[in-house]
């Protein structure tokens, strides 16, 4: 890994790091849910920050998916405010439907049994 892969990553993980404490700010998971950030995704030329996420119980999800659009502007400031950047970042929140994939294939898998 050179030092370019190594900043990248720091520069990720901060940004999970200050997203996770933006969700707890505003309060968006409801008792019993967990909001989960999977990946971020950091632009190569650009400034749109996609941010994959995933939401359990996944019955939520799709009224979670309309909340955090709604926010994705207030994140970003919120991102600008305690992280030193160039520019403000768009941010863009998506789900993460990989790990509900997941669980359908094991259920799946194990009713042919």
């Amino acid at each position: 890994m050179d030092a370019k892969d190594h900043k990248k990553g720091r520069y990720a993980s901060r940004v999970r790091e200050v997203i996770a404490d933006f969700f707890m700010e505003e309060g968006i998971a409801a008792p019993g849910t967990i909001l989960s950030i999977k990946h971020v995704e950091l632009p190569k030329r650009g400034v749109v920050i996609k941010v994959m996420v995933s939401v359990f119980p996944t019955n939520l999800t799709v009224e979670i998916e309309k909340m955090l659009h709604s926010l994705e502007n207030k994140a970003a400031v919120f991102l600008g405010h305690h992280i030193v950047m160039r520019r403000l970042p768009i941010v863009r929140f998506v789900m993460d439907f990989g790990e509900d994939h997941r669980e359908r294939i094991e259920q799946l898998l194990r009713s042919d049994k």
